[in-house]
């Protein structure tokens, strides 16, 4: 019977590790929004502590049954911690096909592969549509580190 446990407890560990071992290191951080109309700056923050990871960034969109496919322009600012900024314009395509369903739809839009975020401290990614838009609830950054193994995630 201890055999057995031991043999179980061992598994079990085993498979924490494994699991473990395969996670990757993804941040998240949002903006709610008006759904009934955005219109105005999404500002969303985040806490940056590691200057030496490759990282992937993706912006998503939740979205309610109100939300439309369209072509939609926005301009996007990231602003560093020591008040340095970029500016850019973009035109999202939002393309899921929202049913009848109560719950809202994740949208996600890749935006840059492999960056570094060079600088400890706070960013700032204000993301403003160019017009007002239905349904957006909320909208986000998703920080996902590359594994240091040729940049592969």
């Amino acid at each position: 019977m201890t055999g057995r446990i031991t043999a179980y407890l061992a598994t079990a560990v085993a498979v924490v590790l494994l699991v473990s071992g395969c996670a990757k290191a993804v941040d998240t951080a949002l903006c709610h929004t008006n759904p009934r109309g955005w219109s105005e700056d999404a500002r969303i923050e985040y806490n940056n502590s590691d200057t030496l990871s490759l990282r992937d960034l993706s912006f998503f969109l939740r979205l309610n049954t109100a939300a439309e496919r369209c072509e939609l322009p926005v301009t996007i600012r990231i602003e560093a911690p020591d008040s340095t900024f970029a500016t850019e314009r973009c035109v999202w395509h939002l393309a899921t096909e929202r049913g009848s369903s109560p719950t809202a739809t994740i949208e996600r839009i890749g935006y840059r592969t492999e960056c570094q975020l060079t600088q400890h401290g706070k960013y700032r990614f204000i993301v403003a549509p160019d017009r007002p838009v239905r349904g957006v609830e909320a909208v986000g950054i998703i920080i996902e580190k590359r594994d240091n193994d040729n940049g592969k995630r």
